[in-house]
């Protein structure tokens, strides 16, 4: 394997992760390109970026074929190919990946997911990739939230995530991401007003709909970070 292609299959990871954020109306862009990750691996040899073009072509494999099972196994192939041939960055990105898009159809408990992402933070702060550390802290607090840890500690933990991300990408997507898990955590706790689902988030200093406003003049992609929002809300009034 060529260097050259190392650089290129390293860049098209990146243009599958802003793909996926900042081409919503490209419908299929990320898993395109992860397939054509996957075309260099099998005419070229693997390059360290390769396991992320396994995990990019999951969506398409569980949500448009419905191929449950054999994305949870390409998954876990990409996550033996990171830690063979990968670096720190590629470590990270693959277990925040995996969280993401796989774990969920993983006959794993979700419990243990958490050291995996844990171990992304890790691996992501030594590697400076502030991108995917914050990924991979949204996903370690929602992963906390859904193995119903004390709502005393996941308050804290909460805020200080979404003040780490603020302090270098306030009006990123990843804010909004980390914001609604705070916000039902704290709905969850009884700190929000909580009486119509209008103002279910809403405290004395946070409103809602000055929130939703700004996300969506700054949202690179609205309508995933709605999806993300509005299913915490969904299931913090079935709980």
């Amino acid at each position: 394997m060529s260097p050259l292609t190392d650089l290129a299959v390293s860049l098209m990871a990146d243009c599958a992760t802003s793909a996926f954020w900042g081409c919503p109306n490209i419908f299929g862009m990320p898993e395109y390109i992860g397939i054509q990750i996957i075309n260099i691996a099998l005419t070229d040899g693997v390059s360290p970026g390769t396991a992320q073009g396994l995990f990019w072509c999951l969506g398409g494999a569980s949500e448009r074929r419905h191929m449950y099972r054999f994305c949870s196994d390409l998954a876990k192939l990409g996550l033996q190919m990171a830690y063979k041939f990968g670096s720190t960055s590629d470590k990270c990105r693959c277990e925040t990946l995996f969280s993401a898009f796989a774990s969920g159809y993983s006959p794993e408990p979700i419990r243990t997911i958490i050291p995996r992402v844990e171990a992304a933070i890790t691996e992501a702060s030594s590697a400076g990739d502030r991108v995917y550390e914050a990924f991979a802290r949204c996903h370690a607090l929602s992963l906390r939230l859904y193995c119903s840890e004390h709502l005393s500690d996941l308050v804290p933990y909460a805020e200080e995530i979404v003040t780490d991300i603020r302090a270098w990408a306030v009006n990123s997507d990843t804010n909004s991401l980390a914001m609604g898990i705070l916000m039902t955590i704290r709905a969850l706790a009884g700190e929000t007003d909580g009486r119509t689902v209008d103002n279910a988030f809403d405290t004395e200093k946070w409103k809602e709909a000055h929130f939703l406003h700004k996300l969506h003049d700054a949202s690179g992609n609205f309508n995933v970070v709605m999806n993300w929002y509005n299913s915490f809300k969904v299931w913090l009034y079935n709980t």
